[in-house]
């Protein structure tokens, strides 16, 4: 399966359950990790916030609320609806693999519960274009189901589960500096707390103003990320004409998205054996909050369990 379908059947799940999901998430209380992204921004508010992946609108609401520009953007036509229905806010139905945002516009992004969905393969490409609509030095908020960088099918949907040190390869390669990490729900032994949220900040254009220039791609390093695991024969190969396919259950590591950091546009496709007999018994979410300026990383722990079999609205992330 071709990514554009993987991501065309996740958006139409996602309108499929539009009114369940806005029932099912209405109470969700995700303030922690709004405070979370708008205490990391520098400079005077009121801030230009893109909320990605709004859903019908709750967010929007609460970063207007507290006297933000707020604008949102999702895939599932049926959601930008409802988003505009209940806000004021500029509300932009965008597939996350082709984004067309402008340069250097907003100085926060709060990618609650989204990015999970973009397959591994092109997680490289999609931070880059993250980065670029960031002004410099601004923050970049996730909030994502973590595990052992297990990627397949969930209740109709397509979801990656990364563990920290991964999705920091990506982050990092992407430009970003991390900030802070911490778990949810809050209250919990670790184990129990499945979602994992890193801040960080735009570093990559930081430098560019500062005249550092930047000849080679920031791509991941060849091979499984510090702490991850290598599946045996798994790797890519070069095939002009075809895109990349995505397998069921199969592990990854940022080596897979490498060739696609590049913004070269090459073209590639999985070689080797994929796992698909065996899930992970749970998967974690991750929220991590990312930024362009140098930081010392702090750690703090909030997060909770969900089997990766699940409809993927678990507890508030």
């Amino acid at each position: 399966m071709q990514v554009h379908e993987v991501v065309a059947i996740t958006i139409a799940e996602y309108d499929r359950i539009a009114a369940e999901y806005c029932r099912g998430t209405a109470d969700h209380d995700v303030s922690q990790n709004i405070a979370a992204l708008l205490e990391a921004i520098e400079g005077e508010a009121p801030y230009v916030i893109l909320d990605l992946g709004c859903g019908p609108g709750r967010d929007l609401r609460q970063f207007t609320a507290l006297g933000h520009e707020a604008v949102g953007l999702d895939g599932s036509g049926e959601l930008c609806a409802m988003a505009r229905a209940n806000t004021d806010c500029e509300v932009m139905h965008q597939d996350f693999l082709a984004l067309d945002l402008p340069s250097a516009r907003f100085d926060g992004i709060f990618a609650n519960a989204s990015l999970f969905h973009v397959p591994s393969s092109q997680l490289a490409r999609v931070l880059g274009d993250l980065a670029a609509t960031l002004k410099p030095g601004g923050v970049l908020f996730c909030s994502n189901p973590r595990g052992h960088n297990e990627e397949g099918w969930a209740g109709g949907r397509y979801g990656c589960f990364h563990d920290l040190a991964t999705w920091r390869t990506y982050v990092s390669a992407a430009g970003f500096r991390e900030l802070h990490h911490y778990y949810r729900p809050p209250g919990r032994p670790q184990a129990e707390q499945p979602w994992l949220l890193p801040r960080s900040r735009n570093v990559a254009h930081l430098r560019l103003r500062r005249g550092v220039s930047r000849a080679a791609p920031l791509l991941p390093p060849a091979g499984p990320a510090a702490g991850g695991a290598a599946v045996a024969g798994h790797g890519l190969a070069q095939a002009p004409g075809e895109s990349a396919s995505i397998a069921p259950w199969c592990s990854s590591t940022p080596a897979h998205c490498a060739a696609q950091g590049n913004r070269t546009r090459s073209r590639y496709r999985w070689q080797g054996s994929i796992r698909t007999k065996t899930r992970p018994r749970s998967a974690y979410w991750d929220i991590s909050r990312s930024s362009r300026m140098e930081s010392t990383p702090a750690a703090a722990h909030s997060s909770s369990v969900s089997p990766l079999g699940a409809p993927l609205t678990p507890t508030a992330p």
